[in-house]
């Protein structure tokens, strides 16, 4: 019997109408202020590519995923998505995959690589589990936006949450080259995607990093983002720990970026460099600053 994985903030985050949502899809990618001013154009490209996404609500932070998927259509079409999410509620075990079945969306449906997971599980790191997955807005809000570029051809996926409370460095490498080598053995096309927003500021969130208020404390925290940022592009795993550390950070989906590196790491003898493609707070998108968060969208290629 298929499984299939409802929608949980259709309505919410997006708009839950198909003709709804592909219109709010388009505006994303036509904002010329926010957005990249056109949606993907002719295919480009026929390159290696992994890209970190915010994933909060479209009116916020879908202007900023428009440029990453902008690049993710102008490539040849993967025959793979692995999605990394962090998971908010906190159920489930360190990282938790999605094991068949089917996600539903607005959009129509997208189903699980059940193959590519069972290469996964015999690593014996990645824990099968749908429920962790059944309310998590993490990965759910990049679907749309894949059916939307890739429409009838829309590749499987391959859904895994990391654990935010996970803080085992090693940990995270070992999930890294598990997944790695489980790309390897596969010998798939795959596209990697890191859903994170970065830092997010206000009481609301218990970080308030400066004394500045309004669109001044907006522009300090994207300061304070973007060395982070510098270490991600970077790939160095050891300064995206300390820098987030010691600076308290309240990126959600950061333990999802470490994994996202550490795959890109295991890529011997290939230079792999990122790429800031955008970079905003929701704060500038509504002119609210009380509790606001910062969204980046970061490309990663061989060069």
């Amino acid at each position: 019997m298929i499984t299939y994985r409802q929608e949980a903030v259709s309505g919410i985050f997006y708009k839950s109408s198909e003709k709804e949502l592909k219109s709010q899809i388009k505006k994303c990618f036509l904002d010329k202020k926010f957005g990249p001013s056109n949606p993907p154009l002719v295919k480009k490209s026929d390159e290696f590519k992994a890209f970190i996404i915010p994933h909060a609500g479209y009116d916020y932070s879908g202007y900023c995923a428009a440029h990453a998927f902008r690049r993710i259509g102008e490539n040849s079409d993967p025959e793979i998505i692995v999605l990394l999410g962090p998971n908010h509620s906190g159920y489930g075990d360190t990282a938790s995959l999605y094991p068949e079945g089917v996600w539903m969306t607005p959009l129509g449906e997208v189903k699980v690589d059940k193959e590519f997971n069972e290469l996964l599980l015999k690593t014996g790191v990645f824990t099968p589990d749908d429920l962790s997955h059944s309310q998590e807005h993490s990965l759910e809000v990049q679907l749309p936006f894949f059916k939307y570029v890739y429409g009838d051809k829309m590749p499987t996926i391959v859904p895994i949450l990391i654990s935010k409370r996970f803080t085992d460095s090693e940990g995270l490498k070992e999930l890294g080259t598990a997944l790695f080598k489980a790309w390897m053995k596969s010998s798939k096309r795959v596209l990697f995607i890191a859903s994170s927003d970065f830092s997010h500021v206000g009481v609301g969130y218990g970080f308030i990093p400066f004394n500045e208020r309004g669109k001044e404390l907006s522009d300090k925290v994207k300061v304070l983002d973007r060395e982070l940022i510098k270490y991600i592009t970077e790939l160095d795993t050891n300064k995206v720990i300390e820098y987030a550390k010691d600076n308290l950070l309240t990126v959600c989906g950061l333990n999802s970026i470490i994994v996202l590196i550490n795959v890109l790491r295991n890529m011997k003898g290939k230079r792999v460099k990122g790429e800031l493609l955008k970079h905003y707070t929701s704060g500038e998108v509504t002119d609210e600053y009380e509790n606001f968060v910062d969204y980046a969208s970061i490309e990663f290629k061989q060069v």
